[in-house]
């Protein structure tokens, strides 16, 4: 019965987010037809569909708008230190496949964008994401599946599955469903979405950087790929598998002890 009832809370929660959508959809367009500014139409998109989405399951389920559980401060902030290893050894898999396309819509936004706008695009793009879409995917889907499965490393699987076919960029299913995976290990290592955030936001601000860049100076070619030899990603694999071992590994020795 109660593996019945965490699945049905994903399946309400992903029902909530379509709501969401649909809503933030047409005021977004309202905005739009007076404004002209797709920029809003990308905020309200994260805000409303994910933020409207965790904020009403939650109300729903624990009668609070906030889990504070899910935003406790990590029992030992190293594991800030493993989030960036395990990060920096994704990013060689992560270039390997993903489809060399720079985001135009993000690449407009970003062409002789103002001071304002450029701040504006950094909430966005990189902090509104990083919040919601962390507290979405990995804060109450990953945790009600980790219920349902028994299983964390299947739970971080589907997830991450989930996470990349939500972003609507089949191109780069494999790329952000192993981005997916790497922030469903941080956020399983330390119970505390403050490090996925934290991480998840370095990701979107980079990315928005480097289209900066581009678009004002031309410093930065959006197009290449750095890790398109098969050989870099094998290091990558094994530090991954590296680092799942040793925590496994010390998850016992303390069980034991």
């Amino acid at each position: 019965m109660k593996i019945n009832n965490y699945i049905s809370r994903v399946f309400i929660l992903l029902g909530l987010y379509i709501a969401f959508l649909l809503a933030a959809s047409v005021l977004g367009g309202i905005i739009f037809f007076y404004t002209n500014d797709m920029t809003t139409l990308l905020i309200l998109a994260t805000v409303i569909a994910f933020g409207g989405s965790v904020v009403v399951y939650h109300k729903i389920f624990d009668k609070k708008w906030i889990d504070t559980s899910l935003f406790q401060k990590p029992d030992s902030w190293k594991w800030l230190v493993v989030a960036v290893i395990l990060f920096a050894a994704s990013v060689p898999l992560v270039d390997y496949f993903s489809k060399p396309e720079t985001d135009q819509t993000i690449l407009k936004l970003c062409s002789n964008a103002s001071t304002f706008k450029v701040i504006v695009l950094v909430f966005g793009v990189a902090v509104f994401p990083a919040v919601f879409e962390e507290w979405f995917f990995r804060g109450i889907i990953q945790t009600n599946l980790s219920k349902v499965t028994k299983n964390s490393y299947i739970a971080i699987i589907i997830t991450a599955l989930v996470f990349s076919a939500m972003h609507f960029d089949f191109g780069n299913l494999v790329a952000r469903f192993i981005l997916g995976f790497i922030l469903g290990l941080m956020f399983y290592y330390s119970k505390s979405l403050w490090v996925n955030i934290l991480v998840h936001f370095a990701n979107n601000f980079m990315v928005l950087l480097a289209i900066l860049l581009q678009g004002k100076d031309g410093m930065m070619d959006m197009e290449e790929k750095i890790f398109d030899n098969i050989l870099y990603i094998i290091p990558s694999i094994l530090l991954i598998a590296a680092i799942i071992l040793l925590y496994e590994k010390k998850k016992l020795i303390n069980s034991e002890s």
